[in-house]
C-alpha cells in the first residue's frame, strides 16, 4: 500500500511540474455607454442624491450648495509625497491641500491627449499650481452641481478645506471609459464608476475606493446602488470635463 501511494504521489507530483502556471489576466479597462445627451449628468449632482451622499462623502457640516467648500478626509499617504507647498497666489494661505498625498503612477493605455492631460493635471495639483490646473480645465470644468468650476477649486484651498489631494488619489486608481454614442468617448478615475450596479464592481476597484475613502463611506455610497461618489473625467480629445460627485 505504501508503495501504491507513493506512485501516485510521485505520478502527482510530476503533473504538477507538467502543468503549465497560469497567471491571470488583468481586468480588462471597463467601459459604459451612454449618450451624449446624458453625458452633463455624468458629471453632475441629482437632487436625491445630493440629500444623501453630500454628508457622507463632504462631512457632516458641509453643504456645497453653490460651491462652498468640502471636508473630504483623506487617507494616510504610502508612496511618494508631495510636498508641503504653501500656495503660490498667496504666501500667507494655509499648506496645499496635495500635501502628504501619494504621486500617482503611469497609467497604461490612454490616448496620447488623455495621457498629457492626466499628467498635467497632477504635476500642477502636486505643488498646487493652480494656474497651471485652471489652464488645463479651461471653461467648461463641472465641479460642483451647485454651480461654479474651477473656481471652486481656489475657494476650497483658501477656506483650508482644498481637494487636491483627492484628486491626485482619484487619478491614481485605474480607469475605465465612458462611450458617448455620438460624442467622444470620456475616461474616468475610478473605473468602478462605469458600473452601473455597485455589486458588478470588481474587488480589485472596490479595494481601490477604501483606499481612499475608508470602510464607513464606501458602504454608504453603496448603499445608493452603484458608485457616485468623487470622479474626474478627461474625454479622449484631452478636456478635462469634471471633478465632481454625485450621480
Amino acid at each position: 500500500m505504501n508503495r501504491l501511494e507513493d506512485r501516485l504521489n510521485q505520478a502527482a507530483a510530476e503533473l504538477r511540474e507538467l502543468t503549465p502556471r497560469v497567471t491571470p489576466p488583468p481586468l480588462e479597462t471597463p467601459r459604459r455607454r451612454i449618450p451624449r445627451a446624458l453625458l452633463a449628468f455624468a458629471g453632475t449632482f441629482a437632487a436625491v442624491v445630493a440629500v444623501g451622499l453630500i454628508p457622507v462623502m463632504l462631512g457632516k457640516d458641509s453643504a456645497p450648495l453653490g460651491g462652498s467648500a468640502p471636508t473630504t478626509a483623506l487617507p494616510a499617504p504610502s508612496t511618494t509625497l508631495a510636498p508641503s507647498t504653501t500656495l503660490a497666489q498667496d504666501p500667507n494661505t494655509s499648506v496645499c491641500s496635495a500635501a502628504g498625498a501619494p504621486a500617482p503612477g503611469t497609467a497604461e493605455g490612454l490616448p496620447e491627449p488623455v495621457g498629457i492631460t492626466r499628467q498635467t493635471i497632477i504635476d500642477a495639483a502636486w505643488i498646487c499650481d493652480l494656474e497651471t490646473l485652471e489652464s488645463v480645465a479651461g471653461d467648461d470644468l463641472n465641479t460642483s452641481f451647485g454651480g461654479g468650476g474651477f473656481q471652486n477649486l481656489r475657494d476650497w484651498e483658501e477656506q483650508g478645506a482644498g481637494q487636491l489631494g483627492l484628486l491626485l488619489r482619484l487619478l491614481d486608481t485605474s480607469y475605465g471609459v465612458v462611450e458617448v454614442t455620438d460624442g467622444p468617448d470620456v475616461y474616468v478615475w475610478p473605473a468602478a464608476f462605469t458600473y452601473e450596479s455597485w455589486d458588478d464592481i470588481p474587488d480589485q476597484y472596490r479595494e481601490e475606493l477604501y483606499n481612499i475613502f475608508g470602510e464607513g463611506e464606501v458602504d454608504q455610497i453603496a448603499g445608493f446602488g452603484s458608485y457616485v461618489g468623487w470622479r474626474v473625467g478627461i474625454d479622449e480629445q484631452g478636456n478635462w470635463l469634471y471633478f465632481v460627485a454625485g450621480d
